[in-house]
């Protein structure tokens, strides 16, 4: 989906994955697009404690450091997916939070995040993140087929937004349905 947008739209874009599976890895940072390939189960295996907010909050830090970070033209996309609650992080809660607030202040940082049921309110309240870009997802065959559609969706629909000079959403799990033909959502 993010190689299809950044084509369609013609954006450049670069893909930087992380993985908080016990502890924080970035198997990708800042890599474009058009390099990235499917993980093999060997690269992506959920497993371990979540360090939720050491993943979030070192990513930005990271993502901050970048030359062109302050540039008006780019924008930052997170896409946080959890099956659980934080449990094993060394940044506190507060940390997070403040750098969140920071840099979306900037209205071009973006945050989305699919969280296990019954976490949404909360979490929306706790880390100042819009309610349209929160969503909750059971950790099934069929909540992850459920989270991919969604994602997805939010993918396309961001890519629109940016290519209109948007450069954040507060509605990346909310479709548009005026954008929506009766013959995409028949084939979806």
């Amino acid at each position: 989906a993010i190689q299809a947008g950044a084509a369609k739209n013609g954006q450049d874009a670069t893909v930087t994955l992380v993985t908080f599976g016990g502890d924080v890895q970035t198997p990708h940072f800042c890599a474009p697009s058009g390099a990235l390939h499917p993980l093999s189960d060997y690269q992506y295996r959920p497993d371990g404690g979540t360090p939720l907010l050491d993943a979030v909050g070192r990513t930005i830090q990271r993502l901050q450091d970048r030359r062109d970070a302050a540039d008006a033209h780019v924008s930052f996309m997170f896409i946080v997916i959890t099956d659980g609650e934080e449990n094993t992080s060394a940044m506190t809660a507060r940390d997070v939070t403040a750098l969140m607030a920071q840099v979306q202040k900037t209205d071009r940082w973006s945050f989305a995040f699919m969280l296990p049921p019954g976490m949404k309110s909360s979490f929306c309240a706790r880390f100042g993140v819009p309610d349209g870009n929160v969503q909750e997802w059971e950790a099934t065959e069929r909540g992850m087929q459920d989270a991919g559609v969604a994602i997805m969706g939010g993918i396309s629909s961001y890519y629109a937004t940016r290519s209109m000079g948007q450069t954040k959403t507060s509605g990346f799990f909310q479709t548009n349905v005026r954008d929506l033909s009766a013959r995409e959502v028949r084939a979806k």
